[in-house]
Protein backbone atom coordinates (compact mmCIF):
# COMPACT_ATOMS: atom_id res chain seq x y z
CA UNK A 1 0.00 0.00 0.00
CA UNK A 2 1.40 3.38 -1.03
CA UNK A 3 1.82 5.91 1.81
CA UNK A 4 0.61 8.67 -0.51
CA UNK A 5 -2.77 6.93 -0.68
CA UNK A 6 -3.09 6.39 3.06
CA UNK A 7 -2.02 9.74 4.55
CA UNK A 8 -4.73 11.91 2.89
CA UNK A 9 -7.41 9.56 4.20
CA UNK A 10 -5.95 9.58 7.72
CA UNK A 11 -6.18 13.38 7.72
CA UNK A 12 -9.90 13.17 6.92
CA UNK A 13 -10.67 10.60 9.61
CA UNK A 14 -13.00 11.61 12.44
CA UNK A 15 -11.28 12.63 15.66
CA UNK A 16 -11.19 9.42 17.66
CA UNK A 17 -8.94 10.55 20.48
CA UNK A 18 -9.94 9.01 23.86
CA UNK A 19 -11.29 12.29 25.25
CA UNK A 20 -13.34 12.98 22.13
CA UNK A 21 -14.74 9.45 22.04
CA UNK A 22 -16.42 9.78 25.42
CA UNK A 23 -17.90 13.26 24.92
CA UNK A 24 -19.18 13.07 21.33
CA UNK A 25 -22.13 11.31 19.75
CA UNK A 26 -20.55 9.61 16.75
CA UNK A 27 -22.89 9.11 13.82
CA UNK A 28 -22.96 6.49 11.11
CA UNK A 29 -21.27 8.74 8.50
CA UNK A 30 -18.39 9.40 10.89
CA UNK A 31 -17.99 5.69 11.53
CA UNK A 32 -18.04 5.08 7.79
CA UNK A 33 -15.16 7.56 7.54
CA UNK A 34 -13.15 5.17 9.67
CA UNK A 35 -14.38 2.34 7.47
CA UNK A 36 -13.05 4.13 4.38
CA UNK A 37 -9.64 4.45 5.99
CA UNK A 38 -9.53 0.76 6.86
CA UNK A 39 -10.68 -0.23 3.38
CA UNK A 40 -7.82 1.68 1.74
CA UNK A 41 -5.11 0.98 4.31
CA UNK A 42 -5.91 -2.67 5.10
CA UNK A 43 -6.58 -5.42 2.53
CA UNK A 44 -10.06 -6.49 3.68
CA UNK A 45 -13.39 -6.62 1.90
CA UNK A 46 -15.88 -3.78 1.77
CA UNK A 47 -18.41 -5.88 3.67
CA UNK A 48 -15.92 -6.46 6.46
CA UNK A 49 -15.18 -2.73 6.64
CA UNK A 50 -18.88 -1.88 6.82
CA UNK A 51 -19.33 -4.41 9.62
CA UNK A 52 -16.38 -2.86 11.43
CA UNK A 53 -17.94 0.59 11.12
CA UNK A 54 -21.23 -0.60 12.56
CA UNK A 55 -19.50 -2.34 15.44
CA UNK A 56 -17.45 0.80 16.09
CA UNK A 57 -20.59 2.90 16.27
CA UNK A 58 -22.25 0.56 18.75
CA UNK A 59 -19.19 0.48 21.01
CA UNK A 60 -18.68 4.25 20.93
CA UNK A 61 -22.33 5.16 21.49
CA UNK A 62 -22.68 2.70 24.38
CA UNK A 63 -19.43 3.78 26.04
CA UNK A 64 -20.24 7.47 25.58
CA UNK A 65 -23.64 6.96 27.20
CA UNK A 66 -22.04 5.32 30.22
CA UNK A 67 -19.49 8.12 30.47
CA UNK A 68 -22.10 10.89 30.27
CA UNK A 69 -24.20 9.14 32.90
CA UNK A 70 -21.18 9.06 35.21
CA UNK A 71 -20.74 12.80 34.63
CA UNK A 72 -24.40 13.55 35.41
CA UNK A 73 -25.13 14.08 31.70
CA UNK A 74 -27.59 11.24 31.10
CA UNK A 75 -30.39 13.71 30.37
CA UNK A 76 -30.68 15.64 27.14
CA UNK A 77 -29.69 19.30 27.11
CA UNK A 78 -33.36 20.26 26.95
CA UNK A 79 -34.11 18.20 30.06
CA UNK A 80 -31.19 19.71 31.98
CA UNK A 81 -32.32 23.20 31.00
CA UNK A 82 -35.88 22.48 32.19
CA UNK A 83 -34.50 21.45 35.60
CA UNK A 84 -32.41 24.63 35.78
CA UNK A 85 -35.37 26.83 34.88
CA UNK A 86 -37.41 25.20 37.65
CA UNK A 87 -34.60 25.76 40.15
CA UNK A 88 -34.39 29.40 39.07
CA UNK A 89 -38.15 29.77 39.52
CA UNK A 90 -38.01 28.25 43.01
CA UNK A 91 -35.13 30.51 44.05
CA UNK A 92 -37.03 33.55 42.77
CA UNK A 93 -40.11 32.48 44.71
CA UNK A 94 -38.09 32.19 47.92
CA UNK A 95 -36.70 35.70 47.33
CA UNK A 96 -40.04 37.21 46.31
CA UNK A 97 -38.74 38.00 42.83
CA UNK A 98 -40.16 37.55 39.35
CA UNK A 99 -38.36 34.96 37.22
CA UNK A 100 -37.99 37.44 34.35
CA UNK A 101 -35.63 39.52 36.51
CA UNK A 102 -33.01 36.73 36.30
CA UNK A 103 -31.11 36.14 33.07
CA UNK A 104 -29.22 32.97 32.21
CA UNK A 105 -25.83 33.58 30.68
CA UNK A 106 -24.84 30.30 29.04
CA UNK A 107 -21.08 29.95 29.48
CA UNK A 108 -19.83 28.03 26.44
CA UNK A 109 -16.08 28.36 26.99
CA UNK A 110 -14.14 25.33 25.66
CA UNK A 111 -17.32 23.95 24.06
CA UNK A 112 -17.54 23.89 20.28
CA UNK A 113 -20.13 25.48 17.97
CA UNK A 114 -22.13 22.25 17.86
CA UNK A 115 -22.80 22.48 21.61
CA UNK A 116 -23.74 26.15 21.24
CA UNK A 117 -26.19 25.22 18.48
CA UNK A 118 -27.68 22.54 20.75
CA UNK A 119 -28.24 25.12 23.48
CA UNK A 120 -29.62 27.67 21.03
CA UNK A 121 -32.11 25.12 19.72
CA UNK A 122 -33.50 24.93 23.27
CA UNK A 123 -34.16 28.68 23.31
CA UNK A 124 -31.00 30.07 24.93
CA UNK A 125 -29.72 33.18 23.18
CA UNK A 126 -27.07 34.79 25.41
CA UNK A 127 -23.68 33.09 25.63
CA UNK A 128 -20.55 33.86 27.61
CA UNK A 129 -16.92 33.32 26.64
CA UNK A 130 -13.76 33.58 28.73
CA UNK A 131 -11.20 34.27 26.03
CA UNK A 132 -11.31 36.71 23.15
CA UNK A 133 -9.28 34.47 20.86
CA UNK A 134 -11.58 31.49 21.35
CA UNK A 135 -14.61 33.71 20.73
CA UNK A 136 -13.12 35.04 17.48
CA UNK A 137 -12.93 31.51 16.14
CA UNK A 138 -16.24 30.26 17.51
CA UNK A 139 -18.74 33.09 17.02
CA UNK A 140 -18.67 33.07 13.19
CA UNK A 141 -19.58 29.37 13.26
CA UNK A 142 -22.64 29.89 15.48
CA UNK A 143 -26.16 31.15 14.67
CA UNK A 144 -26.13 34.85 13.87
CA UNK A 145 -28.96 35.82 16.23
CA UNK A 146 -27.03 34.90 19.38
CA UNK A 147 -25.73 37.55 21.80
CA UNK A 148 -22.26 37.21 23.30
CA UNK A 149 -20.86 38.45 26.62
CA UNK A 150 -17.26 38.34 27.81
CA UNK A 151 -16.96 36.92 31.33
CA UNK A 152 -13.22 36.21 31.54
CA UNK A 153 -10.26 38.46 32.27
CA UNK A 154 -9.63 41.00 29.50
CA UNK A 155 -6.17 42.21 28.60
CA UNK A 156 -5.88 45.74 27.23
CA UNK A 157 -4.28 44.49 24.00
CA UNK A 158 -7.47 42.49 23.26
CA UNK A 159 -9.91 45.33 23.93
CA UNK A 160 -10.54 46.31 20.30
CA UNK A 161 -11.52 42.76 19.39
CA UNK A 162 -13.65 42.46 22.53
CA UNK A 163 -15.59 45.62 21.73
CA UNK A 164 -16.26 44.29 18.24
CA UNK A 165 -17.29 40.78 19.32
CA UNK A 166 -19.26 41.21 22.53
CA UNK A 167 -22.47 42.94 23.55
CA UNK A 168 -21.34 43.26 27.19
CA UNK A 169 -18.16 42.85 29.19
CA UNK A 170 -18.60 41.47 32.74
CA UNK A 171 -14.97 41.68 33.86
CA UNK A 172 -13.75 45.29 33.94
CA UNK A 173 -11.26 45.15 36.79
CA UNK A 174 -9.41 48.48 36.58
CA UNK A 175 -9.74 52.10 35.58
CA UNK A 176 -7.07 51.54 32.93
CA UNK A 177 -9.16 48.81 31.28
CA UNK A 178 -12.30 50.93 31.41
CA UNK A 179 -10.43 53.75 29.66
CA UNK A 180 -9.18 51.38 26.97
CA UNK A 181 -12.73 50.20 26.31
CA UNK A 182 -13.87 53.82 26.05
CA UNK A 183 -11.10 54.54 23.52
CA UNK A 184 -12.05 51.47 21.47
CA UNK A 185 -15.66 52.63 21.53
CA UNK A 186 -14.62 55.94 20.00
CA UNK A 187 -13.03 54.05 17.11
CA UNK A 188 -15.96 51.68 16.54
CA UNK A 189 -18.66 54.24 17.25
CA UNK A 190 -20.48 52.13 19.82
CA UNK A 191 -21.24 52.40 23.53
CA UNK A 192 -20.20 49.30 25.50
CA UNK A 193 -22.21 48.25 28.56
CA UNK A 194 -19.84 46.90 31.21
CA UNK A 195 -19.83 45.39 34.68
CA UNK A 196 -17.17 46.40 37.18
CA UNK A 197 -15.59 43.30 38.67
CA UNK A 198 -15.29 43.71 42.42
CA UNK A 199 -13.02 41.49 44.50
CA UNK A 200 -15.29 41.36 47.52
CA UNK A 201 -13.37 38.53 49.19
CA UNK A 202 -10.01 40.30 48.92
CA UNK A 203 -8.31 37.17 47.55
CA UNK A 204 -4.99 37.94 45.90
CA UNK A 205 -5.56 35.10 43.43
CA UNK A 206 -8.62 36.77 41.94
CA UNK A 207 -8.97 39.62 39.48
CA UNK A 208 -11.18 42.55 40.36
CA UNK A 209 -10.88 45.94 41.98
CA UNK A 210 -11.02 46.46 45.70
CA UNK A 211 -14.32 47.92 46.95
CA UNK A 212 -12.70 51.24 47.90
CA UNK A 213 -11.55 51.69 44.28
CA UNK A 214 -15.04 51.50 42.81
CA UNK A 215 -16.25 55.06 43.64
CA UNK A 216 -13.11 56.46 41.98
CA UNK A 217 -13.75 54.39 38.84
CA UNK A 218 -17.42 55.40 38.77
CA UNK A 219 -16.46 59.04 39.04
CA UNK A 220 -14.07 58.65 36.09
CA UNK A 221 -16.75 56.82 34.09
CA UNK A 222 -18.88 59.97 34.24
CA UNK A 223 -16.37 61.57 31.87
CA UNK A 224 -16.37 58.69 29.38
CA UNK A 225 -18.74 58.72 26.44
CA UNK A 226 -18.35 55.19 25.11
CA UNK A 227 -18.86 53.06 28.21
CA UNK A 228 -22.00 52.47 30.24
CA UNK A 229 -21.49 50.99 33.71
CA UNK A 230 -24.52 48.70 33.84
CA UNK A 231 -23.67 46.93 37.09
CA UNK A 232 -21.23 44.88 39.12
CA UNK A 233 -19.77 41.38 39.04
CA UNK A 234 -18.05 39.22 41.64
CA UNK A 235 -16.74 35.69 42.14
CA UNK A 236 -16.77 34.33 45.71
CA UNK A 237 -14.09 32.04 47.15
CA UNK A 238 -14.34 28.43 45.99
CA UNK A 239 -16.32 26.24 48.37
CA UNK A 240 -18.32 23.03 48.15
CA UNK A 241 -21.22 24.43 50.15
CA UNK A 242 -23.12 27.08 48.12
CA UNK A 243 -24.08 28.82 51.36
CA UNK A 244 -20.45 29.87 51.82
CA UNK A 245 -20.92 32.23 48.88
CA UNK A 246 -23.90 34.04 50.42
CA UNK A 247 -21.97 36.64 52.47
CA UNK A 248 -20.02 37.73 49.38
CA UNK A 249 -23.09 38.01 47.18
CA UNK A 250 -24.92 39.90 49.91
CA UNK A 251 -21.96 42.21 50.46
CA UNK A 252 -21.83 43.11 46.75
CA UNK A 253 -25.52 43.99 46.80
CA UNK A 254 -25.05 46.13 49.92
CA UNK A 255 -22.06 47.89 48.37
CA UNK A 256 -24.10 48.49 45.22
CA UNK A 257 -26.89 50.09 47.21
CA UNK A 258 -24.43 52.42 48.92
CA UNK A 259 -22.69 53.40 45.68
CA UNK A 260 -26.07 54.11 44.10
CA UNK A 261 -26.78 56.78 46.68
CA UNK A 262 -23.25 58.18 46.65
CA UNK A 263 -22.66 58.35 42.90
CA UNK A 264 -26.03 58.45 41.17
CA UNK A 265 -25.24 55.37 39.07
CA UNK A 266 -28.21 52.99 38.92
CA UNK A 267 -26.03 49.84 38.83
CA UNK A 268 -29.16 47.78 38.23
CA UNK A 269 -27.37 44.63 37.09
CA UNK A 270 -25.57 42.17 39.36
CA UNK A 271 -23.61 39.39 37.63
CA UNK A 272 -23.00 36.74 40.27
CA UNK A 273 -23.56 33.06 40.78
CA UNK A 274 -22.36 30.08 38.75
CA UNK A 275 -23.35 26.43 38.36
CA UNK A 276 -22.88 25.43 42.01
CA UNK A 277 -24.22 28.53 43.77
CA UNK A 278 -26.62 30.31 41.40
CA UNK A 279 -29.67 29.76 43.62
CA UNK A 280 -27.99 31.55 46.53
CA UNK A 281 -26.98 34.35 44.14
CA UNK A 282 -30.58 34.75 42.98
CA UNK A 283 -31.77 34.98 46.57
CA UNK A 284 -29.21 37.76 47.11
CA UNK A 285 -30.22 39.79 44.06
CA UNK A 286 -28.37 38.45 41.00
CA UNK A 287 -29.77 39.55 37.66
CA UNK A 288 -27.28 37.51 35.60
CA UNK A 289 -26.25 33.97 36.54
CA UNK A 290 -23.34 32.42 34.63
CA UNK A 291 -24.06 28.74 33.95
CA UNK A 292 -21.78 26.33 32.15
CA UNK A 293 -21.09 22.97 33.80
CA UNK A 294 -24.64 22.52 35.06
CA UNK A 295 -25.86 22.76 31.45
CA UNK A 296 -23.05 21.27 29.36
CA UNK A 297 -21.48 18.88 31.86
CA UNK A 298 -17.86 18.79 32.97
CA UNK A 299 -15.32 20.27 30.59
CA UNK A 300 -13.14 17.26 29.81
CA UNK A 301 -11.81 18.56 26.49
CA UNK A 302 -9.88 21.81 26.30
CA UNK A 303 -8.59 23.57 23.20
Amino acid sequence: MSLTRVVPVIRQMPDVSPKKIFTTDYTCPQCLGLCAYVWIAVPVTRAACYALAMAWELVICFTAKLFRKGQGMDETFEERLAVIRERVAQACARAGRKTETVNILTVSKTHGPERVCEAAACGLTVFGENKVQEAKQKIPLCPGHLVWHLVGHLQTNKVKDAVRLFARIHSVDSLKLLGAIDDAGEITGRVMPVFLEVNVSGESSKFGMAPDEVPVVLNAANEMKRVEVAGLMTIPPAAEDPEHARPYFRRLRELRDGWRQATGFALDELSMGMSHDFEVAIEEGASWIRLGTVLFGSRSVRP
